[in-house]
């Protein structure tokens, strides 16, 4: 019987890789992803990054230290990527679906200063059913919605809490807050007013649906936040195994940023003429890049 490869954690820590899963090597250094993850793993393992000019800019706009909450974290490599870049800062990292909770959990675990809770994010206090993975099968993981779990073959529960309730609790005041929920985003903020209030945190929120992407922009005008819109690739265009033709490099994802403080002088050179006035912008903007 063939023993079953080993992914090693930190110096003290080993655990066997289950069927479906791969240690990969990233920019951040190894990580456990998934061999049929057409997704944030595919395009790990096929060019070392996900995501980085995305961190790079949460990286600029912390700043030095700060606090950072990943809300959907999926298998931690925001996460892991924003507390390598700064061993002062503190990562708050929240993935529900256990299975990316699990793979989360084990990438973090050499991050003393980052830490992952197992709950999604919502307007209110809840128990929801969360969809499970089925690592046999290829797909998308990252793409499971929550509203998907009546129609999955396998489930599981998880607690929601608020933005609010958690940070209260913990009597942590965030910098920053990347969100995405795959459609989720509005209850997200809906369950931060209190924070986004007396914190006024930056918030980046992915906003890859359109209806939900309207509603976040009213949301976070509404809370007093200047918003703009931002498109990041899945893959720099820098990256030296950068492909045109592959799909991974072709991926362009929306998010809104807001800024309910002084916005840095840099950021608005970067995005001059993309401040959004409402949902109705942000509606225009998307049917452009991504027409029906």
């Amino acid at each position: 019987m063939t023993p079953p490869a080993i992914m090693t954690v930190d110096d003290s820590v080993s655990v066997p890789l289950q069927p479906g899963e791969a240690l990969i090597g990233t920019l951040w250094g190894p990580v456990l992803g998934f061999t049929n993850d057409t997704g944030v793993s595919r395009a790990l393992a096929r060019f070392g990054e996900y995501g980085s000019n995305e961190i790079a800019i949460y990286h600029r706009l912390l700043g030095a230290g700060g606090v950072f909450l990943d809300i959907g974290a999926n298998i931690g490599v925001v996460s892991v990527a924003m507390a390598s870049l700064d061993p002062r800062r503190r990562v708050i990292a929240f993935e529900p679906q256990r299975t990316y909770f699990g793979a989360a959990l084990l990438n973090l675990r050499r991050h003393p200063n980052a830490e992952i809770h197992p709950f999604a994010l919502g307007a209110g206090e809840a128990v929801v059913e969360v969809p499970e993975i089925d690592l046999a099968r290829e797909g998308n993981y990252g793409g499971l919605r929550l509203e998907s779990a009546p129609a999955a073959a396998r489930r599981h529960p998880a607690l929601v809490t608020t933005v609010d309730a958690f940070l209260r609790r913990r009597e942590v005041v965030p910098g920053l807050i990347k969100i995405d929920a795959e459609g989720m985003e509005p209850s997200v903020i809906e369950g931060a007013a209190e924070t986004l209030r007396d914190a006024a945190p930056i918030l980046s929120v992915e906003t890859d649906q359109r209806e939900p992407g309207g509603r976040a922009v009213d949301l976070l005008i509404a809370s007093g936040y200047r918003v703009f819109l931002a498109f990041f690739r899945t893959v720099s265009m820098s990256s030296p195994r950068f492909d045109p033709a592959d799909r991974q490099c072709q991926t362009v994802h929306p998010h809104v940023i807001g800024f309910a403080t002084e916005i840095p002088a840099w950021w608005l050179d970067l995005m001059h003429g993309n401040e959004l006035r409402g949902a109705a912008a942000f509606h225009d903007r998307f049917d452009r890049r991504f027409p029906s």
